[in-house]
This record gives C-alpha cells, sequence and structure tokens, in this order.
C-alpha cells in the first residue's frame, strides 16, 4: 500500500510540475485533509501539520519501544541479535529527528522502492538498531556536508539518529542535501578508536530498485556513508562498517604494569602508580629498589640483607647471638645459663663470643662434652669376652655374661656345649615326621600331605571331604582316608566319575526317552519327564489314549449336529433344515415367517415360526387348498353356474388365464426359494410329485372359479356337458374330450380334474428349475422326480 501511494505522489509531482498544486488525493483517506493547502508551506507548518507529525512520530517510536521490550525479554543470543527494527515510516517524512533507542547504534537501513526515477528520501522507512556489551553512550551531533564526500562519524563514534529538513511533499525537501544532521554515539569506557572496519559496496542492494535491507556484518556498526555527486536516495553507494574496540584495561591490562592497577576512562584508561619499593610509573613500568645496596638496608652488620621485590628481608643473627625486637643490633648469648650451655651434665660449661666451650667427659665415657657422655659397652667388644651365645650386660666400669641358653651345657663365662635333642622321644616332634639336631635346639619336619598343624606340635587328619566335597563332584559322595579321600560314583542318569565330574545323559534322545510316541520328552537332571500327552490325547506320558470328545457335551457342538471323533479331535455336523450358523459354534433358527413373506405360506394364513421350520394356518372359510400352497374360492357351485350359462370359452381366453395364474403361482416359489438362497443360505427344497400335483390342481381351480364368475355375469349358454369340469373350446388343434376329465388343447393348456398331474403338452408350462427358467416359462414335471424350489 505505501509503494502504491509513493508511486501516485511522484506521477502527481510528474504531471503538475510542482508541488503548489498537489491536492493529497493519492494518500489514504486518513490523511488526503493532511496537504500542504492545510498545512502551508514546508518553512512554516500549521500547529494541526505539525500534531500530524507528532503523533506519526509517537505511533513510530511506540512500535520502536514494544520492539524493544519483545526483545529484551526473549533475551539475545549473542551480543548482536540484541536487535530491533525502528519504524521510521513517519518520522523521517517530516523535518526532525529519526533516531534508534538510546543504548542502541545503527547497522543498517530499509529503504522502499522507488520509481520513474524519483527515488526521494522519504523512501528510507527503518534502521536496524543493535546493542553491544556497553551501559553507556557518549553523544555527538554532527553536520552533514553538502554535495560529494563522506557522512563520517569521529573516530570511535557509531550512527545512531538522523535529522532531515523538508517534508514528504516538499518539491525541495526530497534529496540527500535535507539529512542536516546526523547524532554520533560513542560506548563510554571505550576508546577513541574503531576496532577492525570493512567497507561495504552498496551499489547492488541499496542503490537498485527494490526495496529491502542494507546492513552492517554481524558485530560491525556503521561509521559513514559516502555520498556521490547525486541527490537521490540511491546515491550512497558506499558505507564502512567497524566493530566496537574492546576496553583497553580488558587486553593486557590496557599496557599498564602488571603491579598497577588499569582503569578504563572515556578517553581510554589511566595506570595506577607503582607500589611502595618500587620506582617507575604504571606506563613506563614499575622497578624494584634494591635496599640492600644502602647500608645493610639496616639490618645488623652481623646479619645478611636479603633484597626482596618491593622491600628486603633480614637475616638471622649468628649462633650465639639474638636479635631484639625490631631491627635492633645482635647480642650474644651466655649458652652456659641455659641447660649448661648443652654440655653433657658431667661437663664444664664455659661462655665465649657467641659460642660456649665444654669440658672433657670423664674417665669411664666416650665423648667431648659438647655432645652427650656414653657409657663405655664392653659388651660391644667380642661379646665382653663371654661366649658368644650367652649375653654380655653392660655395667659401669664393667660387664655381665648370662647363662647358656636352652639345649647348651655349661656356663657363660667358659663354654656352652650343644645338646642333641632328637637322640630321645623324636626330639617331641610328632611321629609323622623327622626330628633334625641343630645348634642348641632341633627341627621337625612339616606334616606330610593330608595332615594340618607342625610337627613338634602334632599332625591332624585333613578332612577333605569337608571343603568343595574333597574336589569330588557334588553328586558323588565323600568319603575321607587317613591324609586322603575317595570319591564316590556317579549317580544313575549320570556317565563319568566322581573325580572328572558327572554328565547328565539326555534321555530323549534314545527313543523319545520311552515315553508316548504322541507326548513331549523333557530332559531333566538324571532323568527325564514324560508329557504331556499331544492336544486331544490323554495320559500319563508313558502311554497316550485318543479321547472321545463326543462323550462329553456333544464335544461342545451344537446340540442340534452330530459330533464324529476324530484322532485327537472331533468334526461337528452341519447345521440341520431350518437353522443357519456353524455346528461347532451355534445354530440358530431360521425365523421363515419373516425372512420371506409370510414364510411361503398364502397371505391369507398365519404363518407361526416353529424350530427349525414353520406352520401355515389352514385357509379361511369359503376357500379351499391349503396354507402352505394357495387358498382359492370353493367351486362346489360351478356346475350351477356354468351350465345354465352355457358360456362357451374361447382358446385364447383358457391359454391366457391359464398362463397368468401359472405364472403367478411360479413367481411365488420363485420369490421363496431366492430368499432361502440368499438369506439363509441353505439349498432350495425339494417338490414332490405329490406336491407338484397338488399345485397343479389349485391353479386349475383357480381358473375355474374364475371363469364361472364370468360366466354367471354374462349369463351366457353353457358349452357341452362333460363328465367333469372340462370345457371344450374352439382352438386350431384342440377339442372337447368327454373322458378324460380334462381339458387340452393343441395351442391353449388344460386345469386338469382332481388328482391329475399338469400337462406338459401345452405352451405354458414350468421347468424343474422355477429359479433359473429360461424362455416362455414351460412347466415341466416328470413323474416320479422332483421339482427344486
Amino acid at each position: 500500500m505505501r509503494s502504491l501511494i509513493i508511486t501516485i505522489f511522484i506521477l502527481s509531482i510528474s504531471i503538475t510540475h510542482g508541488l503548489e498544486s498537489y491536492d493529497g488525493s493519492d494518500l489514504p483517506p486518513s490523511r488526503r485533509d493532511e496537504t500542504p493547502e492545510n498545512y502551508g508551506t514546508h518553512d512554516s507548518y500549521s500547529a494541526q501539520a505539525l500534531a500530524f507529525v507528532e503523533r506519526e512520530r509517537n505511533a513510530g517510536q511506540q512500535q520502536t519501544n514494544m520492539q524493544i521490550e519483545s526483545s529484551m525479554e526473549a533475551g539475545a543470543q549473542s551480543l548482536y541479535n540484541n536487535c530491533y527494527d525502528a519504524n521510521w515510516w513517519g518520522s523521517f517524512d517530516w523535518t526532525g529527528w529519526s533516531w534508534c533507542h538510546e543504548k542502541y547504534l545503527i547497522t543498517g537501513f530499509w529503504r522502499n522502492a522507488w520509481s520513474f526515477d524519483r527515488d526521494y528520501i522519504f523512501l528510507l522507512e527503518s534502521a536496524k538498531c543493535c546493542a553491544g556489551d556497553y551501559s553507556e553512550l557518549e553523544y555527538l551531533q554532527v553536520s552533514l556536508p553538502q554535495g560529494e564526500g563522506w557522512w563520517n562519524c569521529p573516530e570511535g563514534f557509531f550512527f545512531g539518529a538522523l535529522y532531515r529538513t523538508g517534508a514528504i511533499w516538499d518539491p525541495n525537501g526530497n534529496s540527500l542535501a535535507n539529512v542536516a544532521l546526523m547524532q554520533c554515539r560513542r560506548p563510554r569506557s571505550r576508546p577513541r578508536k574503531w576496532g577492525e572496519c570493512v567497507e561495504l559496496d552498496t551499489s547492488s542492494t541499496w542503490g537498485q530498485i527494490s526495496q529491502g535491507w542494507t546492513t552492517c556484518p554481524d558485530g560491525y556498526y556503521l561509521t559513514g556513508m559516502y555520498r556521490s555527486d547525486c541527490t537521490a536516495l540511491r546515491c550512497l553507494p558506499r558505507w564502512r562498517c567497524c566493530q566496537i574496540s574492546p576496553p583497553l584495561c580488558s587486553v593486557n591490562s590496557g599496557g599498564c604494569d602488571k603491579m598497577t592497577t588499569c582503569t578504563n576512562t572515556d578517553d581510554g584508561k589511566q595506570c595506577g602508580p607503582c607500589p611502595s619499593g618500587y620506582i617507575g610509573s604504571g606506563e613506563s613500568g614499575c622497578k624494584d629498589v634494591d635496599e640492600c645496596r644502602t647500608n645493610n638496608g639496616g639490618c645488623d652488620k652481623l646479619t645478611d640483607c636479603i633484597n626482596t621485590p618491593g622491600s628486603r628481608t633480614c637475616g638471622t643473627c649468628p649462633n650465639g647471638y639474638k636479635m631484639q625486637p625490631g631491627d635492633t643490633p645482635c647480642v650474644d648469648i651466655n649458652e652456659c645459663a641455659d641447660s649448661n650451655g648443652g654440655c653433657d651434665p658431667l661437663t664444664a660449661c664455659t661462655n665465649t663470643f657467641g659460642s660456649r666451650k665444654c669440658s672433657d667427659c670423664p674417665a669411664g665415657f666416650s665423648g667431648n662434652g659438647a655432645t652427650p657422655c656414653v657409657d663405655i659397652d664392653e659388651c660391644t667388644m667380642n661379646n665382653g669376652g663371654c661366649d658368644l651365645i650367652t649375653r654380655c650386660t653392660n655395667t659401669v666400669g664393667s660387664r655381665k655374661c648370662g647363662n647358656c641358653p636352652s639345649g647348651f651345657s655349661g656356663n657363660g663365662e667358659t663354654k656352652c656345649k650343644d645338646v642333641d635333642e632328637c637322640m630321645e622321644n623324636n626330639g617331641g616332634c610328632d611321629p609323622l615326621t623327622q626330628c633334625k639336631n641343630t645348634r642348641g635346639s632341633r627341627e621337625c619336619s612339616a606334616c606330610p600331605k593330608g595332615f594340618v598343624g607342625k610337627g613338634d606340635t602334632g599332625c591332624r587328619d585333613v578332612d577333605e571331604c569337608m571343603t568343595n566335597n574333597g574336589g569330588c563332584d557334588r553328586l558323588t559322595t565323600c568319603t575321607n582316608t587317613p591324609g586322603s579321600l575317595q570319591c564316590g560314583t556317579c549317580p544313575s542318569g549320570y556317565t563319568g566319575d566322581g573325580y572328572t565330574g558327572c554328565q547328565d545323559v539326555d534321555e530323549c534322545r534314545l527313543r523319545n526317552g520311552e515315553c508316548h510316541a504322541l507326548a513331549k520328552c523333557t530332559n531333566t537332571p538324571g532323568s527325564r519327564l514324560c508329557g504331556p500327552c499331544a492336544p486331544g490325547y490323554e495320559g500319563d506320558g508313558l502311554r497316550c489314549s485318543d479321547v472321545d470328545e463326543c462323550v462329553r457335551n456333544n464335544g461342545d457342538c451344537d446340540p442340534l449336529v452330530s459330533c464324529v471323533n476324530t484322532p485327537g479331535s472331533r468334526e461337528c455336523g452341519e447345521c440341520p433344515k431350518g437353522y443357519q450358523g456353524n455346528g461347532a459354534v451355534k445354530c440358530l433358527d431360521v425365523d421363515e415367517c419373516s425372512m420371506i413373506p409370510n414364510g411361503g405360506c398364502d397371505p391369507q394364513v398365519t404363518c407361526t415360526n416353529t424350530p427349525g421350520s414353520r406352520i401355515c394356518s389352514e385357509c379361511p372359510p369359503g376357500t379351499k387348498g391349503t396354507g402352505y400352497t394357495r387358498c382359492v374360492n370353493d367351486t362346489s357351485y360351478i356346475d350351477d353356474l356354468v351350465r345354465p350359462a352355457k358360456i362357451r370359452i374361447t382358446d385364447d381366453e383358457v391359454d391366457a388365464q391359464i398362463g397368468r395364474e401359472v405364472g403367478q403361482v411360479y413367481a411365488e416359489y420363485n420369490k421363496m426359494a431366492e430368499l432361502y438362497s440368499d438369506d439363509i443360505g441353505v439349498t432350495p427344497t425339494t417338490v414332490t410329485d405329490e406336491q407338484s400335483t397338488k399345485i397343479a390342481n389349485d391353479v386349475a381351480t383357480a381358473i375355474i372359479t374364475e371363469f364361472a364368475a364370468k360366466a354367471a355375469a354374462a349369463n351366457a349358454a353353457p358349452p357341452p356337458a362333460s363328465n367333469g369340469y372340462g370345457y371344450g373350446y374352439g382352438g386350431s388343434s384342440g377339442g372337447a374330450d368327454q373322458s378324460s376329465n380334462s381339458v387340452r388343447g393343441g395351442g391353449g393348456a388344460g386345469a386338469p380334474s382332481s388328482g391329475s398331474p399338469l400337462s406338459s403338452e401345452g405352451s405354458s408350462a414350468v421347468t424343474s428349475d422355477p429359479i433359473k427358467r429360461e424362455g416362455g416359462s414351460a412347466l415341466t414335471n416328470t413323474p416320479g422326480s422332483p421339482v427344486q424350489i
């Protein structure tokens, strides 16, 4: 919509060659009364025009604030992601500032499309505003040069807002010359210089006719735009984008000496002073002062002065001197005043400067007095003259020899002689061990294998069976023997021996473990299990016999069907006639009275459903026949009605009437048979010869009744009398037969007398399958053969 308004506006300017005649007809309805005629010229706008501009700016600023809040609420994945689109749609159409939020910098612009070579500055619609990791900004207003050249912010500053003059309808107020000021912003506590900069060639984006964004790369902000020698909005073919320099103190302490502090300032950074004990400055570097070079650093001359970073340390006073509190001279110590100066108590201590002197130890002691005087131990030399196997005890000035030890005879002063203990009672060793004489004693050999203990205290037999069954297989018995064990044999069902291990025998691998062929053999440790028998069989697994499922509850077959036992199972017969379903599940009675019209009974009678069949009631009074076939009017009075009337019945009438009646009767049978076949799912019912004859007689009776009624009505003369109820008629090849009790005709059909089957000579016969008749619906009934219905 905005593009359409701009296009119409440009056309208006092109046609009128001036904005004095512009009436605002191309503006939206809400802005048509806000034209130059209402607001005055671009130099002096009316209060209404200024109010409109303020509304436009407030609307844009409100949308901007909403975008900022949304951006802050969503959080930024990176510093550059904390951006929003500032809406300049209204603000950059009029004189005044268009800006980013106070803590944001411009990274790009969105421009609208231009046409008809009218590329005005009000087509700048939005600014991309992004915030970095800084807290405050410094603001600087810069006047933009007129004509070709760079619109640059000072070093370290970035675009934050633009100020334009003129208005959207001002013919002289919509070029780059009307962009008069820009607000540059610099993050405080950052150097007054840019980080890395790139220069963008925007001629293929900003300079094209289509609309869209032109932005700096991620992490870069706009610092300059180059204006060429034209005044259209597209004439900004090069942009400079720079990164924000990090705080100087964040990199290598801003170059300050590491012992000083670095403070970021608006102009860069400031280094603190060198600490005490150093000379120089934080900018040039701090150098340690060697205090020991002057007057030994104030330390006593008997001590060492040790220079340290920023200070000095005085060494300790030499031995024999002590230092008073503070850096005071060293004072001689009278060592003899304390614990005899460290001399042995048996000697004398004499104090000297810085030390003391101890006298010699008295006779009978070794040492020099400065160290302890030690009594001379005569026993340390050749055992004091005592026998080497006796104990020499030192005494003051002498020694004492002990007695000879056990196993020796004699005394320490002379000589000790060894005693052979094995000569008596095996030296006290266990009889299972050997005694070996040693100097001053004897040794007993170890207990033999299978025994525990020591030879000198006694050997005890080890019961190996107490631990891990003596190493025998767990299925065997372990019997302890003196010094050893014996493993039993493996139990039945296992191979091997108790020493090497018992392995289970899989009995099922040979002749199915002697289980029945229809039973499952399962190997078990040392044996096997037989069974169960296969489904349909019973037994203990060693013997399996077939189960007669039919004995119990008819083998779960329906009670109406037969159950036949089979090896391992049973078979259920089919459901009987009049039932439907599966004998193995359930046989359901068929309600013939509802499945086919009146159960196939005559419509005049009642059909009563019975299990597996149905019952048709008798024909009503005044009719004869059976409800299973058809009820017709009683014809006992036909002689009285027909003979006096002397009606002659033509062949065509008889033939037509018989055809209609036979067709109607068999149509009902057809319908019944189809319903049985389709809805009940049973085979068609078989009609016997007797039933076929009964059907034919019912048809003939119905025909006679019909014609009797016609004769009575017409009161015509009857045809020649016959022996029965037959009538002669004129036909091409038919005539009256007085003896056959039937009516025959070559081209027609006759109704038989009582007990006579329907003739097959007529043209209206029924086939043996009335359900699937083909051709003229001929009725055929061969004596002795059934008719399918």
